[in-house]
């Protein structure tokens, strides 16, 4: 989010961010990545400003999103996938870890 401010803020939004798709390119973002990426964990910032460097395009989901997804799974046993759990990162705002179970 911070990212996406910082673009609309330097007029280089489009540069990276496909408004319609949702899909941050992370690798075309230059200077805005630099300056919005927060260190988080015990990962060096210069590790993970590299790691976001080697990363191409990433579709950005809301909740609804995941769950409707995960929905649409069907395993080779027939079975479904749920999401049971999510988790948000309280140094990545608006990052979350789900947690699936087939059933």
């Amino acid at each position: 989010l911070e990212m996406i401010k910082l673009g609309e803020t330097r007029g280089t939004l489009a540069d990276f961010f496909d408004e319609e798709t949702r899909t941050i390119d992370f690798s075309k973002a230059g200077s805005v990545l630099e300056d919005a990426l927060h260190a988080h964990g015990n990962i060096d910032a210069n590790v993970l400003l590299e790691w976001y460097r080697g990363r191409a395009g990433e579709k950005r989901f809301d909740h609804d999103d995941i769950v409707a997804l995960a929905a649409q799974v069907t395993l080779p046993d027939g079975s479904g996938v749920n999401v049971v759990d999510v988790h948000d990162f309280p140094d990545a705002i608006s990052t979350n870890l789900y947690n699936f179970r087939s059933g």
